[in-house]
């Protein structure tokens, strides 16, 4: 099986996820003091011209879609990322997630082809904003 590392038609941005920077793999997600010092909960990193492009604002919950799966997540406006690019932190339990899953929900299982290491730094996703019915 061939795992998508570029944007697709239907997935146009890509998805990074490097661990939160106060914890270690995810240990210590769970020691309130940190949790608190990185936000309270993880936040999806968009550029501002793929927010605009998207109708997404700082704080709103947003889908990020991908061929595996969503989640949900709160947006964070920020020029950090490149435009086309989407950075969530991948080390944080699932329990501060606003919809209890965790970022494998978005990720392959399938190993690269050279080396047999992950594929979860370069995964095609959409974001849109959430809409309450």
């Amino acid at each position: 099986e061939v795992i998508p590392t570029e944007p697709l038609p239907d997935y146009p941005l890509i998805l990074l996820t490097p661990p939160a920077h106060r914890f270690l793999n995810t240990t210590y997600g769970n020691v309130q003091a940190l949790v608190e010092a990185e936000g309270g909960e993880p936040r999806l990193l968009i550029h501002p011209k793929d927010a605009e492009e998207r109708g997404i604002a700082e704080g709103m919950l947003v889908y990020i879609r991908s061929p595996q799966g969503r989640v949900v997540r709160k947006a964070k406006v920020t020029e950090a990322p490149i435009p086309g690019t989407v950075v969530l932190e991948g080390t944080w339990w699932e329990k501060w997630a606003p919809d209890g899953k965790g970022i494998n929900h978005l990720t392959a299982e399938t190993l690269t082809d050279l080396g047999g290491g992950s594929t979860f730094h370069s995964t095609p996703v959409e974001v849109e904003p959430l809409r309450l019915a």
